[in-house]
C-alpha cells in the first residue's frame, strides 16, 4: 500500500512522496485495521507501519530508522515501565504456588451457607486473587482448574460453571493490579498509581452486581445450580490458616500504592519478592516452580514489551501526521454533545471488542481516541476505567472472546465452547450496568484515585 505512495531514487536512502502526512496517515490506520484483521500480531503491525509511515513522511530510511529505535529505547529503558514484569513475576509466583486453591476453600467454606455457595465463592475468589495476578486470563486458567471440576462435582450446568469463570476472570481488567490498566496510563502518560487505584471500586461493584446476578439466576433458573456442602466454625477456622497470604500481599501493595508510600513500581517489588516468601515458606515453592514463574514473567514481559514498542513507534508516527489533533479539532467543531459523541465511540467499541484481542483493541486505539475525550473534557483516568471495561466487555462476546477461550482451552473438550459462551452471556447484563453507573456517576472511579496521598 505505502510502497504506491512512493516514486523512489534509493530504496534505503530518500525517498520522495507527493502525499500529505495527513493522507499517509489515513493510510497507515487503514493498513493498521486490514493487517489486524488477518491475525498480524499487534507489535509487528503497529511498529511497521509507525516505521514506514514515517520513513514516507520523513523522505530518509535513516531518519526512520533512528526514529524507530530511539522510540523503542525509550520504552525499554524507563524505569517506569518495570512494574510490569514485577507486576507479572507477583503473579506467576502465586499462580505456581498454588495459593489460589486455598482462597477458593477458604471462601467456600464461609459462603456456604449462601444459595449458589459455591458460584458466589468462585466470583469472590478470583476478585481476591485478581488483587495480586494482573492477568486475566491466567485467573480464567486458574479457575478453570481450580473451580470448575468442584462445581460439575456438585451438579452443576457445566457451560455455566465455565461461562461464570470465564466472565469473573474479566473483572481483574478492572481490579488492580491490572495489567491494563497500566498499558493505558503508560500509553496516555497517566499515573499509573491512579489507575490502578481508579478501577478498585468499580471492579467491586461488578463482582456485587454478578452475585446478585447470580442469585436471581438461581431463582429462575434452578436447574443450572448443583448442591452445597455446610461446614462449622471450626473447619471455617482452621481453613484460615493457609489462605491469608494472597490477601495480606493485596492489602500491602494496593495500601502501598494509595498512601504514597512508595511508588507502583516500588509496590510491584515488594510484592513480587514476598510473593516468592511466601511460597517458600509457606506452600513449599520448589526451585523448579520459582523458574517456571521467572520463565513465565520473561516470556510474558517481552510480549508487552514489544506490544508497547509497536505502539509507540505508531503512536509517535500519528502525532507527526497530526491526524489525532485534526481529529479532536474536527469533532469539537462538529456541534455534538459531548455525550452524543462518548456513545458512538462506545458503540466503536463494542464492534472492536467483538473482533479484536483487548490489547490490540487497547494500544491501537488510544493514539487517535484518547486526544478526542481529551478534547471534549473528560477526565482521563476516568476514562481508563471505562475503557478497560469495554476491554472486558470484548473478552465475552464472540467470536473473539479471549476469557472464554481461555476457559475453553483449561477445561478441554468436556466442555463445548457455545455452551461457555452460552453460561457467559447472562453476565454481560450486570456488565453493561456498571458501565452505566460509572459514566452516570463518575465519582465511583474518581473517589480514590482524587484522595491518594502521593
Amino acid at each position: 500500500m505505502f510502497v504506491l505512495s512512493i516514486s523512489g531514487r534509493n530504496l534505503l536512502g530518500e525517498v520522495e512522496v507527493d502525499m500529505e502526512p495527513i493522507s499517509v496517515g489515513l493510510l497507515a490506520i487503514l493498513a493498521l485495521l486490514i493487517m489486524l484483521f488477518l491475525g498480524v500480531h499487534v507489535a509487528v503491525t503497529m511498529g511497521l507501519i509507525g516505521f514506514v509511515g514515517f520513513w514516507i513522511i520523513s523522505g530518509t530510511f535513516e531518519g526512520a530508522r533512528s526514529f524507530a529505535i530511539s522510540t523503542a529505547y525509550s520504552v525499554t529503558s524507563s524505569s517506569d515501565f518495570a512494574i510490569i514484569p514485577l507486576f507479572m513475576l507477583l503473579g506467576a509466583a502465586i499462580l505456581e504456588s498454588g495459593m489460589a486453591s486455598g482462597i477458593y476453600e477458604t471462601v467456600y467454606r464461609w459462603v456456604s451457607a449462601i444459595p449458589a455457595a459455591l458460584a458466589i465463592a468462585t466470583t469472590i475468589a478470583v476478585a481476591i486473587f485478581s488483587a495480586v495476578s494482573g492477568s486475566s486470563l491466567a485467573c480464567a486458567v486458574t479457575f478453570s482448574k481450580v473451580s470448575i471440576p468442584e462445581m460439575v462435582k456438585r451438579g452443576y450446568e457445566k457451560g455455566f460453571a465455565a461461562g461464570l469463570v470465564a466472565a469473573a476472570s474479566t473483572q481483574d481488567a478492572l481490579i488492580p493490579p491490572s495489567g491494563l490498566l497500566v498499558l493505558y496510563a503508560i500509553i496516555t502518560d497517566q499515573s499509573i498509581g491512579k489507575c490502578l487505584m481508579a478501577g478498585f471500586i468499580p471492579g467491586i461493584l461488578s463482582i456485587l452486581l454478578y452475585i446478585g446476578l447470580i442469585l436471581i439466576l438461581k431463582k429462575i433458573k434452578p436447574l443450572w445450580f448443583g448442591t452445597s456442602s455446610s461446614f462449622s466454625i471450626k473447619e471455617k477456622l482452621e481453613v484460615l490458616k493457609g489462605s491469608w497470604q494472597i490477601p495480606l500481599l493485596a492489602v500491602l501493595v494496593l495500601g502501598a500504592i494509595y498512601t504514597g508510600v512508595t511508588t507502583a513500581t516500588e509496590a510491584a517489588g515488594v510484592g513480587a519478592f514476598l510473593s516468592i516468601v511466601f511460597g517458600i515458606l509457606m506452600v513449599g515453592l520448589r526451585r523448579m516452580k520459582i523458574r517456571d514463574s521467572l520463565r513465565t514473567t520473561v516470556t510474558s514481559s517481552g510480549m508487552i514489551f514489544a506490544i508497547l514498542m509497536g505502539a509507540f513507534i505508531f503512536g509517535n508516527f500519528l502525532a507527526v501526521t497530526r491526524i489525532p489533533a485534526k481529529l479532536a479539532e474536527f469533532v469539537v467543531a462538529a456541534g455534538l454533545s459531548k455525550w452524543t459523541i462518548f456513545f458512538i465511540i462506545m458503540v466503536l467499541y463494542t464492534i472492536l471488542g467483538m473482533i479484536m484481542s483487548t490489547t490490540a483493541f487497547l494500544v491501537s486505539t488510544m493514539p487517535i481516541i484518547f486526544p478526542i475525550t481529551l478534547s471534549l473534557g473528560f477526565d482521563p483516568i476516568w476514562f481508563a476505567v471505562v475503557t478497560v471495561k469495554m476491554c472486558g466487555i470484548g473478552m465475552l462476546t464472540p467470536p473473539v472472546g479471549l476469557a472464554v477461550y481461555a476457559t475453553k482451552g483449561a477445561v478441554g473438550e468436556s466442555i463445548k465452547l457455545s455452551k461457555i459462551f452460552k453460561g457467559a452471556s447472562p453476565f454481560l447484563i450486570p456488565d453493561y450496568i456498571c458501565l452505566i453507573l460509572i459514566c452516570f456517576f463518575p465519582d465511583i472511579v474518581l473517589f480514590l484515585p482524587n484522595r491518594m496521598i502521593g
